[in-house]
This record gives C-alpha cells, structure tokens and sequence, in this order.
C-alpha cells in the first residue's frame, strides 16, 4: 500500500511538472512543416507572433469592450526590454474617447501628447488584430466613468478653423398666358458668415425684381454674433436675430434685436436629446434589465444588486407602452409596465431647457422702440409629468404661457394656456384674450392603431399674436384697423390611422373643423385614404371634402387614385418610376394625370420629371430637369398648354466658402460643415457626400455635418490612383455648431515595386526583414525572394537574417526614374550582395 502511494505521487509529480513545462513555454513553429527544400532556411522568428507588427504609425479602429469608440492613430515600437513584446502609445484625446476615470489613469498628471497604454496595463489589456486593423480593449467596468449611452466628453467639441462663405439660391420665373399677359420676375436669395475662432457671424437677405414692381430693394433679415457656451450646454446669440420659444404644446418666433442665450439639445448625448422614462426599481442580486416594445426588445443591461436607475434609454420613437423585466441570477424575472408616449413634447425626468430673449422688435432691418423680454422654462418633473411657462413683456404687449404634458397608460395628454394683453395701436384700444391648446396622442401597438387629437378654443375675438399687434402700431402707422369678424374661436383636428398588417396597408383617416367670430359658419375638411403596395407598385386611394356653411355652393368631393410603377425591378441602382394620378370631383370634372420621374447617373445626380395631366377643357404638359454636381446645383422648369399658354423657370444653388488653403465651391452649404483638404488626391470623390469630388487645387466642401456628435468623412478607396498612398481614408470630427471644420487628408505619390532579389551565396530565407538606410523596416521577404516595397526611394537597402547573414542592394535615381512611369507598381530584378 506504501508503495502504491508512491507511485501515485510520482506520477502527480511527474505530471506537474510537465504541465508547468508546457505553461512556462510559448507556442513555438517548427519549420519543418513546410514543404520544400528550402523550408529550413525560412526565418520565422519575426513572423510567430501574431500581434506584432513592424514598429511604426498605424490607423486603427479601437473597440473598448467590443464596442466600437473611435479610428485612432496608434505608435507601436518594440519593447527594448522584451523582444516579444511591442508598446503602444495613443493621441490624448483618444484615451478622453476611451473615458476611463481617475481610479486608472488622471490626464490632468499626464504631460504627453502621446499616452503610453502601460499606464493603463495593469487592468486594462490590448490586443491588436492587425488583420482587422483594430485595437481590441477591455477593461472593468469600475474603471470606466458612468455616462449615458452617446456622450462625449465636450472638451473634444471641436471649434473648426476660420473661414468665410456665402450661400445663393437664385429663381428665375418667366409666364406667358397670352394676350399680353406676361409676368417675368426674379428672386435672389443670400446667406453668408464668418468663423473666427469660437466667435461666428451669420447674415441672411433676399431681394427680388418683377416686370410688375420695377424695385430691387434688398431685404435683410438677419445679422448675428453666434457663441457656444459649452459649461452650460447653451448658444449665446447678439444681434439680429429671430427668437425661438418653445414650450410643450407650441412654438412662437419673431425678429429681435438683442441678446439671446437659450439651451441648446444637442449638446446633449444622443441618448438624452428625446423624451423616453427612466427605468427604476431593486435588484437581489446581480441582475438582467431588459426593456420591450412591441415584443421587441430595445434594452438589455447589467445591474449590481441594490436600487438601480437607468437615464439613458433610447426607444426607436413609436409609442405605446414599455414592459421592463428584471431577470435575477437564479433565474427570477418580475415585470412591470410604463407608460411611453412620442407624439407628446414630454421632457425626460429631472431634465430642463430654457431660452431667454432681452431686445426690441424689429422688422427686416428696422429696429421700433418696444423694448421686450422673453423667456421661457420647461421642466420633467418625472416619468408622468412635464411643467412648460413663457412670458413675453413689451411696453404694449403682454403674454404668459403655463402648460403640462402627462404621460399616461391611456395616453398622453398636453394643456397649454395662454394669456394675451395688447395695447393694439395709439388710440389705446387694449385687447384681453385667453388661448386654451389641447393635445392628445394614444400609440396602440399591439392593434398598430394611432389616434392624435389638436383642439383649440378662444374665449373672444381679441386674441392677436405679438407680430400682429406690433405691425399694427408701427410697420402699418396705425392704419390698421382691428378686424374682430373672422378671427378664430374654435379649432380642431383629428387624425386616426391604421396599419392593416404588411400584406395589407394602411388607412388613414383625418378630419379638421375650424369655427369664426361674428360669422356663422364653420369650416370642415375630411380625408380617406388607404395605401398600399405590391411588389414594388406602390398605389394610394381615396376622398377628400371640404365644405363651408356659409356659402352653400362652396362645397367639394374629390376623388383620387395614386399608381406608382417602377420601371425596372431588377437593377436595385435604378430611381425610373411611372406615376398616374386621377382626380374626378362631384360635377363630374376629371383630371387624369401621368408622369415619368427618376435619376441616372453613380451618384443620382441627374434628375428629371415628365408629367402631363388632362382635365375637360385644359391638357398640360410639364417636365423639370435638375442636375447637381460638386461645385453648383442646377434645375429647369417647363410647361405649356399647347396653345397660348407657357411658363419656365431656372434655378441655381451653391456657395463660396473660403479657407486657408483657397477658395472652394460647393452646391449647398449648411451651418456646420467641412472643410476637405487633399492635396495630390485631385478628383476624387467622396463617400460621405452626394456627388462631391476634390477639385483641382485638392480642395472640397462636406456641406453638412451633425455638432456635437461623431462624423465620419471618408474618401472612395475606389478612385484614388494605384500610385497614391493616403495617411487615412476615413477621418472622424466632433464640430460644435455653426463651426467649419478643416479635414486634412495626406497623400504621397509613391513608387511600388515587386523586385525579384538575387543571391549568389544562398538563400534569402522567407520572413527577412528589409531595412533601408535609416534601418527601418520597409518590407519582408516573401516566396522566391521577392519583396514588395509600397514606397521605393533611391538608396541602398540592407537585410538581415538568422543574425548573422547580411547582404545590400542598391537602388539608383535611373531605376527610381524607370519606375515612376509603371503602374499599380514596377517589377525587376536586382542582385543583393
């Protein structure tokens, strides 16, 4: 028994120890495996490692606990200390992106602009996967700061560069409908700005000509200073601006000149920018939070044991209600339901927007002496209830504004009240009235069923809103006189629609009543329709009435039928649809109507519409050809009765924008945009824009970007020369609002080479490593001794292998020369001595 025990002991022993051979080992390859006759002289001690790669500067996607943060530059070099082993090093406001808190690394103690991840390594780990080009992290949640899903830090809000712009929209409209009745006029319209530094200036006119008012008078409607405050997520605007009060049940906008400081949404993470509730409630343990709508799930999160609260849900913005459940460890699950409603401006709990006016009013360019003060404030109490206020105080204009917003299980209700005062003109005829709004909104999901309900009443004939009362007083010298018939006393509209399953369609119904002050009649308008499709034919159908009590005649049926075809099924690039339209009304009148509209070209660019509709005593032919390129948007206009009767018009849209490197035109121009600098790239277009290519000097405009929120700007792999090689073909900006933002894509017209080496003494192994004359690495040697250098230079080159062999080449400006001419790349053959 004794002896048993020993050999029981020998053999753990044994096996122990074997195990910690095998464990104190790495993986090695032997080379024997390959076939060949030259298998042993392979050098694959720089090749076994999967992770490392030759010491240099790479762009990499990073993906911190396999979500996607950024596409980051990232310094790898070899570990002096561990030839196993590389270091990676990574731009500051990269690890700002990765947001690890201050329990594993505090930036404000970091002088470098470069951060090395060992700071980090002693519980976050790198892995690069250099055949996906990306930088796996993970790291512990406690060592990640707690942020609601969509922040970014503000500090990346990116200012842009200085620049200058202007925008036009330009209509020419010509009418010939005989007999000398000719109208000929045309509208420009301007928009231009300037960025400087954190300061932005925007300017916005129009003016027109006609053959009937010979006045070109230009009209300006806007001249403002623009400034974000990022510490308290809000714009600072001075100036001439227009206001923009928004409350739960309405939004009011008139001409200031003045000062403006309001919240601005969007500064907020994307999470938090519309209304959804917050989840709440307890955990036993370690527990599964999971939100449904629909049956399909929207949420899934990890919650320690303990109360827990979720701020950040993001709902696909249908309503209807949210059923949570908290699945426990043991496998436990307790549900309960919220109440979750998207057609009501309901504010998330705890969350506020504000905006405050001080100024006076003013028309176009023209400033009046009513001093004013506006403000409003709105407030998410909780889950179940919004509180919204404004006022306007003027010396001869008064309006407060109280409502709420409820957010129920039979839906979701909106109260608005607004009180009026005005001194309407100097003969002090002061108007009170009161202005009650209603909303309602309930969002079936299970019976795909939406019903929304707007009404309006108004307790007399003397509410008038503060544009009205304030033309009056000044921009009508008093001329005005109050009109109390006809102002409004009651409004309401009802919409219901349906979704009758996918093979189905969908009906709608509407309904609209509006009634008068001192006029006994009312307005009514009633809509049926119904949708559908069918194998890519889409058709639409149904009536519309409207009637007025006070004229009995004054009432209308329409019927209508809607067929749209597309012209090609199978070639998913194709936009080719025929459309045909019929419109009988109730005196038997038909209008039919045909039309063929669509878009050629890559990138759509080509647009065009040919219609023709026939009726009882008119046939009218009308088509539109539209075209847009990089540097300007062009469109047409034509129609003609085939008689007497014409009518054409052009339109043109671009801007201007000028930067420090030129000036760059551009098709259409929003606040925020890109500035795209490539130079040696000339001609090549982009994929985050429609039909936009750099222009001769390597210059183009992205017209539009999202402040405040990631944006990616990417060249088209496809059309950059096989002889070019870009730093990155896709680069990422976080602009603040109304910023332009300067893009710089470096390029470098390389020379490629696949040379054959020739060795006399013996064989280059496969896996040596090529160096150039400053000893970095510029290729390996592959099968056959060949090498393919992206970035061939004059000079001599140098490999090494088994650490000992050596042999050079050398590359001359004549062979340099030669190759410059061979494309994608040359080939030749050089003996290595």
């Amino acid at each position: 028994m004794k002896h048993l025990k020993l050999r029981y002991s020998a053999l753990a022993l044994s096996l122990y120890l074997c195990h910690q051979n095998v464990v104190a080992q790495s993986p090695q390859f032997d080379n024997s495996f390959l076939y060949g006759q030259n298998s042993k002289n392979i050098d694959i001690e720089k090749i076994i490692s999967s992770d490392k790669v030759a010491p240099n500067d790479y762009i990499l996607d990073l993906y911190l606990n396999d979500r996607y943060i950024t596409r980051s530059v990232v310094h790898i070099t070899d570990d002096p200390n561990d030839p196993q082993k590389q270091r990676y090093c990574i731009p500051r406001n990269t690890v700002k992106q990765l947001d690890f808190n201050t329990k594993l690394i505090d930036l404000d103690q970091v002088t470098s602009d470069c951060i090395d991840t060992r700071l980090m390594n002693h519980v976050v780990f790198w892995k690069l996967n250099m055949a996906e080009q990306r930088v796996n992290i993970t790291s512990p949640q406690n060592m990640l700061n707690e942020r609601p899903l969509g922040y970014i830090d503000p500090s990346l809000w990116e200012d842009g560069g200085n620049s200058g712009f202007l925008k036009y929209y330009y209509n020419y409209y010509n009418s010939d409908y005989g007999q000398n009745n000719q109208q000929d006029s045309s509208f420009l319209n301007l928009n231009a700005g300037v960025n400087l530094g954190e300061w932005q200036f925007r300017h916005s006119g129009s003016t027109s000509f006609s053959n009937e008012n010979n006045t070109e008078q230009y009209v300006s409607y806007e001249n403002k200073l623009l400034r974000v405050l990022p510490s308290i997520k809000s714009q600072l605007t001075l100036g001439d601006f227009y206001t923009n009060t928004k409350t739960i049940n309405s939004n009011s906008s008139f001409a200031v000149r003045g000062v403006q400081i309001a919240s601005d949404d969007r500064m907020l993470p994307v999470s938090l920018q519309s209304y959804a509730p917050n989840i709440t409630g307890y955990a036993k343990g370690n527990a599964l939070v999971r939100v449904r709508q629909n049956q399909q799930i929207i949420l899934e999160r990890t919650v320690p044991a303990g109360a827990f609260n979720i701020t950040d849900l993001q709902t696909p913005g249908t309503g209807g209600t949210l059923t949570v459940d908290v699945v426990e460890a043991n496998g436990e699950t307790h549900s309960f339901d919220l109440p979750y409603n998207s057609y009501i401006q309901t504010i998330r709990a705890d969350q506020f927007r504000y905006q405050l006016a001080l100024g006076s009013f003013r028309q176009n360019d023209k400033a009046y002496d009513e001093q004013l003060i506006n403000a409003s404030f709105d407030y998410g109490l909780n889950n179940f209830m919004s509180l919204s206020s404004a006022g306007l105080i003027s010396k001869h204009y008064q309006s407060f504004i109280l409502g709420t917003a409820l957010n129920t299980q039979i839906g979701g209700f909106a109260f608005e009240g607004n009180y009026v005062k005005a001194d309407f003109n100097e003969s002090n005829q002061n108007l009170d009235s009161f202005l009650v709004n209603m909303r309602y909104n309930l969002a079936m999901n299970g019976a795909k069923t939406n019903i929304s309900i707007n009404s309006s009443y108004y307790n007399n004939d003397q509410y008038y809103s503060f544009d009205e009362a304030m033309q009056s007083r000044y921009t009508q010298n008093n001329a005005f006189s109050i009109a109390l018939n006809g102002r409004p006393k009651t409004s309401n509209y009802i919409q219901l629609t349906q979704n009758l399953g996918q093979s189905y369609g969908a009906l709608s119904v509407n309904y609209s009543q509006y009634k008068f002050w001192h006029a006994d009649n009312k307005q009514n308008s009633l809509q049926l329709s119904y949708s559908n499709n069918y194998k890519g034919i889409s058709y639409y159908f149904g009536l519309q009435r409207t009637e007025n009590d006070q004229y009995q005649s004054d009432k209308d049926t329409q019927y209508f039928l809607n067929v749209n075809i597309p012209l090609s099924f199978k070639k998913q690039t194709s936009n080719l649809r025929l459309s045909s339209e019929l419109y009988p009304d109730n005196n038997s009148l038909n209008t039919n109507q045909i039309g063929l509209f669509g878009s050629w070209g890559e990138n759509q660019q080509l647009g065009y519409n040919i219609n023709y509709s026939n009726s009882k005593n008119t046939d009218l032919l009308s088509g539109s050809l539209s075209y847009k390129t990089s540097p300007v948007y062009l469109a047409s206009t034509y129609t003609t009765d085939f008689d007497a009767q014409r009518q054409y018009s052009v339109q043109a849209q671009g801007a201007i924008v000028a930067h420090r490197h030129g000036i760059t035109l551009s098709n259409d121009l929003n606040d925020t945009y890109a500035i795209i600098h490539a130079k040696g790239l000339e001609g090549i277009s982009l994929l985050s824009g429609n039909n936009i290519k750099v222009d001769r000097w390597g210059n183009a405009i992205l017209p539009y970007l999202n402040p405040y929120q990631y944006n990616s700007i990417a060249l088209n792999p496809n059309t950059i020369p096989l002889n070019t090689e870009v730093n990155a073909t896709e680069l990422q900006v976080i602009p603040k609002s109304n910023a332009s933002i300067l893009v710089d894509f470096k390029a470098l017209k390389s020379n490629k080479a696949l040379i054959e080496l020739i060795h006399h003494d013996s064989v280059i192994p496969m896996g040596a490593q090529v160096l150039d004359a400053s000893n970095h690495v510029v290729a390996s040697v592959g099968q056959g001794q060949q090498i393919f250098i992206s970035s061939l230079k004059a000079g001599t080159y140098s490999i090494n292998w088994n650490n000992s062999n050596t042999c050079q080449f050398n590359i001359s400006d004549e062979m340099l020369k030669q190759s410059q001419h061979q494309i994608p790349f040359a080939s030749f053959s050089t003996v290595c001595k």
